[in-house]
């Protein structure tokens, strides 16, 4: 385009910036007028600063932001909610273990109905006592209810207790009892070993020859059956049959309150024969009975001997694993038959050379 056609240009000045802006030919458009107030506009618009924008990921509506008023409960408050929530808890565990009236009167009603009629066979509903027991039983008051029902409740409630903690007198009961308890128990074993990894042995064995039940066993961790294994030199269920063997055996029992006996008396004459000792000593409080080297320990040091001891060998209770022999210790001890005997002075200071001559 030739420069006299060029049209001259005006400058708009925004934020210290000049932006030269054309204008429209006159030449080309001669009808069109030129108007800057769009052009304002849009300059103004642009010039707006940003908004600021916010951290959150997920942005709302401002009518769906609502503040969560907190609420603070005071130590009353708390003590009272506390004590609600116990009087709900104690209410339902008394339901748990109440017994139903409506239950317990149809029970009653039932039976004398049975008696009366005599037979088995199955009555329908529309024909049964069932609904006339129900108009009964909404026509009575409270009061009519529990005294209709009193005779039979306390039966009832035994019958219950019995169910869980009376001794099963029939050896399928026994089985079914016990196979559904260790179920029970293995569930929350387990439950127990997953919340705090502690490591579980469980055996139970059957008690009676009449029960149904094998040896039941149950570890957490095969660490513990190989220190079980270790310890008894045999396997776990190796284990848990002689375990069940030495349940079931009468003659075991015995043995163990043999060696319980033996265990008692050799205490009983270690006592007394210490007790003794120290009655019978002047020259000194002895520390302990020695058998070993007596002469040399007991005679030598306090002056003391032994008289009339009843067995061949002198030798600590400890020793022996005769039940009759420590009888005789004890009861020679006790009587005074046998006894400590503190040497005169004369016969302390010549012991030395008694003992020299022996030897």
């Amino acid at each position: 385009m030739p420069a006299s056609k060029r049209a001259p240009t005006q400058s708009y000045v925004l934020t210290d910036t000049v932006f030269p802006l054309p204008l429209l030919l006159v030449t080309t458009f001669p009808h069109v007028q030129m108007s800057t107030s769009n052009i304002e506009a849009l300059l103004k618009r642009v010039a707006q600063p940003a908004k600021k924008v916010g951290n959150a990921r997920v942005k709302f509506p401002w009518r769906a932001r609502k503040k969560v008023k907190r609420t603070t409960l005071s130590k009353k408050d708390k003590e009272d909610a506390k004590a609600q929530h116990d009087a709900i808890w104690d209410s339902a565990e008394t339901l748990s273990d109440s017994i139903s009236l409506w239950n317990t009167f149809v029970s009653k009603e039932m039976k004398a109905f049975n008696e009366e009629n005599g037979d088995r066979k199955r009555v329908s509903d529309k024909d049964g006592p069932i609904k006339a027991l129900s108009e009964r039983w909404k026509n009575m008051s409270k009061e009519e209810r529990e005294l209709a029902v009193a005779d039979i409740i306390p039966e009832l409630r035994e019958r219950q207790e019995n169910r869980a903690e009376g001794v099963q007198n029939v050896a399928i009961n026994v089985f079914n009892d016990t196979r559904a308890t260790l179920a029970n128990v293995q569930r929350e074993l387990e439950a127990l070993n997953g919340r705090t990894n502690t490591d579980i042995l469980f055996i139970a064995v059957r008690s009676k020859y009449g029960a149904y039940n094998v040896p039941y066993i149950f570890y957490s961790n095969d660490r513990v059956v190989q220190y079980t294994e270790t310890i008894a030199k045999k396997t776990i269920h190796v284990f848990a049959l002689g375990m069940e063997g030495f349940c079931l055996s009468r003659v075991t029992s015995l043995v163990c309150n043999q060696r319980e006996e033996l265990m008692d008396l050799k205490l009983k004459v270690k006592t007394i024969v210490f007790e003794k000792m120290k009655e019978a000593c002047t020259r000194g409080v002895p520390a302990k009975m020695y058998y070993v080297n007596f002469e040399d320990r007991i005679t030598m040091r306090y002056g003391l001997v032994i008289e009339n001891y009843p067995p061949e060998r002198f030798a600590a209770p400890g020793s022996f694993s005769s039940v009759l022999i420590l009888n005789v210790l004890h009861t020679s001890w006790g009587n005074g038959i046998t006894r400590f005997r503190e040497l005169s002075n004369d016969e302390w200071q010549a012991e030395p050379n008694r003992k020299t001559t022996e030897n």
